[in-house]
């Protein structure tokens, strides 16, 4: 008895909105059985949370990074269903951002001194203040109602470059962990491989689609040469092909360029957070040691 694939991956039960509460409630059910073991009477159990609920989220982003790229190299029916629902996974990723920010206003607001003296880093609260603008910003204009208010350059400028930094950051932060500090823990290199294989999906689903695009032009110019129509059409039709080439060329180099260039902005500007407060953070600690020799 064969199984349907695409008939499975149909079932209303693992689409749209009821894929969204079959993630995210029991996602949820864990977080709070996390709580009650973690002891939230100290800012040490806070900070735990927080590190608890980052690693639920990071996943879910980077599989909405790769998900088209997915779909455009492996086209199928779980790639499309993927595709389908990749919205709704953008909302599990925002739902255990959510349990992160509320750990976060927890530890901010009751245990400031703890907060300050062993957690606060201006680096991390820039970057995180910037993935905590896009990542509200982005679920309203997922909607009709908050959609509505942007042209579509717009909504895709918005989106594109959230889920750029969205990934960046984290995969900034475990690059950091795996080169930088001493004792990376397993899980570092799990993340950093998933958020690295996006990435890489990305860049092999750009030049699939470039070469599919010459294909596609080049098809074109030898069926004009095969065809038996007239000197005069044949040339008249020969320039079309070759116009439509060339701009179909520059309008694909140009969006693909656009994309690389909004991609590695965002990555260049999260790697140069991590360093410059890396290095004022270094100096200052030489500086202290120093005067306290002195």
């Amino acid at each position: 008895m064969s199984i349907d694939l695409k008939a499975i991956l149909k079932n209303k039960a693992i689409n749209k909105w009821r894929l969204f509460w079959l993630v995210s409630i029991p996602m949820s059910i864990v977080m709070v059985i996390a709580m009650m073991g973690a002891d939230m009477s100290t800012g040490a159990g806070v900070s735990t949370m927080i590190g608890f609920s980052v690693r639920w989220a990071v996943p879910f982003i980077f599989l909405v990074v790769a998900i088209s790229s997915v779909q455009i190299l492996f086209p199928g029916p779980f790639p499309m269903w993927l595709l389908r629902n990749r919205k709704y996974i953008g909302m599990c990723f925002a739902v255990a951002m959510a349990w992160q920010g509320l750990f976060i206003f927890i530890m901010s607001n009751f245990f400031r001194e703890y907060y300050f003296a062993d957690v606060y880093f201006f680096r991390d609260e820039l970057e995180g203040s910037i993935g905590y603008i896009f990542l509200p910003a982005m679920v309203v204009t997922s909607f009709k109602f908050g959609r509505k208010h942007l042209s579509s350059k717009q909504w895709k400028l918005l989106h594109k470059s959230g889920i750029y930094f969205l990934w960046a950051y984290p995969f900034a932060v475990y690059w950091w962990a795996l080169f930088y500090y001493e004792n990376p823990v397993p899980l570092d290199y799990v993340y950093y491989s998933l958020g690295f294989l996006a990435f890489a999906l990305r860049i092999a689903a750009w030049g699939k689609q470039r070469q599919q695009a010459e294909e596609e032009c080049a098809g074109e110019q030898h069926a004009a040469r095969v065809q038996g129509i007239g000197r005069r059409r044949y040339r008249l039709r020969s320039f079309c092909s070759y116009f439509r080439s060339v701009l179909a060329r520059a309008c694909f180099c140009f969006f693909d360029r656009a994309e690389v260039v909004c991609e590695s902005l965002s990555v260049a500007a999260v790697l140069a957070f991590q360093t410059l407060f890396f290095t004022l953070h270094h100096w200052a600690g030489r500086h202290a040691g120093n005067q306290g020799s002195a």
